[in-house]
């Protein structure tokens, strides 16, 4: 029997209102600010002159029992500031903003990103092995922004719960932290502690300090409702559902989902892609961009060995283009140096497909500059006797000042039952690698290794080393380019951190990069030999100019699988410039000229205007133009085909914030491709592409988007969303329509029309 004195305090911490010592309002007039921690000392890193800024900053630390209250003042005169409202998460901000990132272990490995702009826009993330940037991680925080006539302040909100504990003394605790402001009218970025962004030994080299070691237990309920209608076939479909998330101390956390609704919200970029290797989509749905930065293991190459989007994705067999899932929890606990955690998904079954089964552990030690660390994940398909298990031990080391070394081996071991000789949609997997694999095990090896090295505030080197062998597959979990390959990459960077006060640059940066790939039947592939070019111009503008070589190579993925295709020398020259920052318009361009195929080039310009109307309405036109004369493609078996592409990109993006918490977006793009075919050829043995008679036909590309999104939030992670999304199609197998009736087509023929509603609200 149930005690009733142990499930009080839980049902308190559920139905109760969270006690809060002070009002996030970015005004800092409660007495307990006088007892923070002060910081006065920023330097100047963007450029990397760690000058003493002419603006000073002031940045105080408050740790108070129910969370860790931060505030950053920074002096800047009104006629300086730069407003507009973005995105949450956006890459870049509109307006001026605080840079606040923690490492709440104080162990220098994992480190949590808080930043809040003039304008009221919110962005975290999370950084990994000092350098890899997730933005699929929200947290529940809180900012606010306060002006006045000598500057601003932005006030933090951060709940002990919102990560694990680690470097413990009694009823102390260490964590490390990294503050930063830029000024988009000057272009200039102040740091305390006074190091680089994402710098190889970044989170490492964090201003530590001692703070009370506070209570962080917390329980969480999130219930939803949603409702979908689609106005094509009359279905209307209700869903509701919990996710939990339990954290009965500072180091250890249980959440869970049950009948979770993830259905997107924010729609992915239309993409058309006729390459053998596959597009990567972000994660953006709540429950798998929460917690799972232990299980973020990263490859070479982009690769993921835990990619959530194939969970929920396409069923193995059938027409749905996405599955249902039942339930998923993960566990994270960590002990003295050690970190633990175990994950897992259950699909639902389709019309004719059972659902599959995901499971992913891991396991990482880290002491002294030094970690060790194991990942295994297991995929289970049902419906194609397909079980898919991958294992990788990584290691990471700090080598001295500014040096790092990290490796990784990787084993696949896939079973399949003789009723299931292919993958099918199972992984998603590339055009490019392996989908055919035989009755029986078939297991698959890698290994890479990369080493970093910045010796003084000048150069940064990065050296880079894998080998895949050719039935290493780790797609069904991951996200995996391409297998067969041994490739080494060198990366080398200069910087010129301040010109002189007669110049118009104010830094710049040089960049070589090699790259030198062989498969493992030691054909050599394209080799890249890069030059790049930036910079940073006094009015906030920015430029890079940029050359690629490609030596000559096979292209081994083009054909699927069926043999190698002989590769010319190839020039490629991009240009790109960025307009000052911080303006009322805004505006980036950018111009390509590469080869493509055997002999012609292809010809890119992209224009992507923005207008802040207020500070609050803001409007986008991205416009892409390409055209070439030889698109080479795969036409089947040994053939290629080379097409006379031309190719139009528009989009209308419209972001108005109506108040603090409420938002409508409007997103429109359309895709047009008109593709004509003037040249067939046949591959021989030794990779030659002769030229043959026989034309394949033309075609279009018609492909239109649009979803128009409100969004009101009641509280963090609390939110109430209605969204209407809409898509056409007017391809052809043929080119006798103009891109002008393409658009016209995809508009009037309507593959996909849905209203969706959805209520979720944190408890």
């Amino acid at each position: 029997m149930i005690s009733l004195t142990r499930i009080a305090p839980l049902l308190l911490m559920v139905f109760a209102c969270p006690l809060q010592a002070m009002t996030v309002d970015g005004k800092l007039d409660e007495p307990e600010w006088a007892q923070a921690q002060v910081f006065t000392d920023f330097h100047e890193t963007e450029p990397f002159t760690q000058a003493v800024p002419p603006l000073a900053t002031e940045l105080r630390i408050l740790p108070l029992p129910d969370a860790l209250y931060i505030s950053m003042r920074s002096e800047l005169p009104p006629a300086m500031r730069t407003r507009g409202h973005s995105p949450r998460d956006t890459p870049i901000f509109d307006a001026d903003p605080a840079i606040l990132i923690i490492d709440f272990e104080g162990l220098g490995k994992t480190a949590y990103e808080f930043s809040y702009s003039l304008s009221g826009t919110k962005r975290d993330s999370i950084i990994l092995n000092q350098t890899d940037l997730s933005r699929d991680w929200d947290g529940d925080w809180q900012a606010a922004a306060h002006e006045d006539a000598t500057g601003w302040v932005a006030e933090f909100r951060i709940p002990w719960s919102i990560a694990p504990e680690g470097a413990v003394n009694g009823d102390k605790r260490t964590i490390g932290f990294y503050a930063a402001r830029f000024v988009k009218r000057t272009v200039r970025r102040y740091a305390y502690p006074s190091i680089e962004m994402l710098s190889p030994n970044f989170v490492r080299n964090f201003r530590r300090i001692e703070v009370p070691r506070y209570a962080t237990a917390s329980l969480a309920l999130s219930p939803y409702v949603s409702v979908t209608n689609d106005t094509l076939s009359g279905a209307t479909r209700g869903r509701a559902g919990v996710d939990m998330i339990w954290k009965p101390n500072g180091r250890n956390q249980l959440s869970a989902s049950l009948n979770p609704d993830f259905g997107q919200v924010e729609s992915d970029d239309l993409v058309v892609n006729f390459s053998a290797i596959e597009t990567f989509f972000e994660e953006k749905r709540p429950f798998f961009t929460q917690g799972l930065q232990l299980f973020d293991l990263r490859t070479t190459q982009e690769g993921r060995l835990v990619n959530t989007r194939r969970i929920g994705a396409a069923p193995d067999v059938g027409g749905e283009t996405n599955s249902d899932v039942l339930a998923a929890a993960k566990y994270t606990g960590l002990h003295a140096d050690s970190e633990y955690g175990i994950f897992a998904a259950v699909e639902d079954h389709s019309s004719e497909s059972q659902g599959r089964r995901f499971l992913s552990g891991r396991w990482r030690y880290a002491h002294d500059g030094y970690s060790l660390g194991y990942l295994g994940t297991a995929t289970l398909h049902p419906t194609l006797a397909r079980d898919a298990y991958v294992h990788a031990i990584d290691y990471n080391q700090r080598l001295g000042t500014g040096m790092s070394l990290s490796a990784q081996a990787l084993m696949s071991d896939i079973h399949v039952g003789a009723d299931g000789a292919t993958n099918g949609n199972a992984a998603n997997s590339t055009d490019g690698m392996n989908t055919t694999v035989p009755p029986g095990i078939t297991r698959g090896y890698g290994v890479w290794a990369r080493f970093d090295y910045q010796p003084g505030t000048r150069w940064v080197h990065s050296l880079r080393g894998s080998w895949f062998d050719r039935h290493l597959d780790f797609n069904d979990l991951g996200y995996q380019q391409r297998n067969d390959v041994a490739l080494f990459s060198s990366e080398s960077s200069y910087f010129t951190r301040q010109y002189r006060d007669s110049s118009p640059a104010q830094s710049g940066s040089w960049l070589l990069h090699t790259e030198i790939p062989y498969n493992t039947r030691g054909q050599r592939l394209q080799t890249d030999l890069d030059l790049e070019h930036e910079f940073l111009w006094r009015n906030g503008g920015e430029s890079t100019f940029a050359y690629i070589h490609e030596l000559p190579g096979y292209d081994d993925l083009i054909l699927r699988g069926n043999g190698s295709v002989r590769m010319p020398t190839r020039h490629n020259w991009i240009t790109e410039y960025v307009s000052p920052i911080s303006g009322r318009f805004r505006y980036s361009i950018k111009a390509l000229l590469h080869e493509q195929g055997f002999t012609d080039y292809v010809r890119e310009l992209s224009f992507q205007p923005k207008w802040f109307l207020t500070e609050n309405l803001t409007i986008e036109v991205p416009v892409t133009v390409a055209d070439g004369e030889s698109w080479l493609l795969w036409t089947g078996g040994t053939q290629l085909a080379s097409y006379r592409r031309h190719e139009l990109h528009l989009g209308l993006n419209t972001s108005w914030y109506v108040s603090s918490r409420q938002e409508l977006r409007m997103k429109i793009q359309w895709l047009g491709v008109g593709a004509e075919a003037h040249q067939a050829f046949e591959v021989a043995a030794d990779g030659t592409a002769v030229p043959i008679a026989t034309l394949p036909s033309d075609f279009t590309v018609s492909t239109l988007g649009l979803q128009l999104r409100y969004r009101f939030e009641f509280r963090p992670q609390s939110d109430f969303y209605a969204v209407y999304s809409r898509g056409g199609d007017g391809s052809l197998d043929d080119r006798d329509e103009s891109l002008h009736w393409q658009l016209h087509r995809a508009i009037d023929q309507t593959n996909t029309s849905l209203f969706f509603f959805k209520l979720r609200y944190r408890i």
